[in-house]
């Protein structure tokens, strides 16, 4: 399952943050993941989507800013078909992106909040 944040840093963080403080209510035994640019890797993303915790654990996979950066983009749907059909959550963090990602975002994800980023 993913859930799309766009756009205004601070806004986007605070509203991924309460999401997961609210999983984590109802499932207190989640792992949380930050997947940034520092820590990234394909293999990394994929042993995520394929990984199962000990009991059943279900992963929180926060991806930050990736898209932008180009470390996962339009040739990955394959990673968002996996992410979309998988039992963890993924939270995606991005600023506002072009025409062919989020069209891709759009047919994968659960829902897509766009905030404005101040000045535009």
């Amino acid at each position: 399952m993913i859930y799309t944040f766009l756009g205004d840093s601070k806004k986007t963080r605070n509203s991924v943050n309460k999401n997961i403080e609210n999983l984590l209510s109802k499932k207190s035994d989640a792992e949380v993941f930050r997947v940034t640019d520092e820590n990234y890797s394909k293999e990394f993303i994929l042993e995520l989507l394929n990984s199962q915790g000990l009991f059943s654990k279900k992963y929180i996979v926060v991806l930050d800013v990736l898209m932008s950066k180009n470390l996962i983009n339009k040739d990955d749907t394959d990673i968002f078909r996996e992410m979309q059909s998988s039992f963890h959550v993924f939270f995606i963090i991005d600023d506002l992106l072009d025409k062919d990602i989020l069209e891709i975002l759009e047919k994968f994800s659960e829902k897509i909040t766009v905030y404005e980023k101040k000045g535009s």
